[in-house]
């Protein structure tokens, strides 16, 4: 493979990187409003699923930009 070739994989990947990140980041930021949201009701059923979800998104989102960093 060409270096050109290399280098235009690499930047296409890391395009691609980015756009999941800021889809992550996006729905990470929805299910804290969410979140808040079912904490003002009280809702603790809903409201464990929206931590754990946050949580969820927070640790993929860490991995993609570590990812994306390499």
């Amino acid at each position: 493979m060409e270096f050109n070739e290399k280098v235009d994989k690499r930047q296409n990947t890391i395009h691609e990187l980015n756009n999941e990140i800021l889809k992550l980041k996006q729905k990470s930021e929805q299910s804290e409003i969410r979140l808040q949201q079912f904490q003002s009701i009280n809702d603790t059923s809903v409201i464990n699923k929206y931590e754990q979800q946050i949580d969820d998104l927070q640790k993929t989102l860490a991995l993609k930009i570590n990812e994306a960093e390499v």
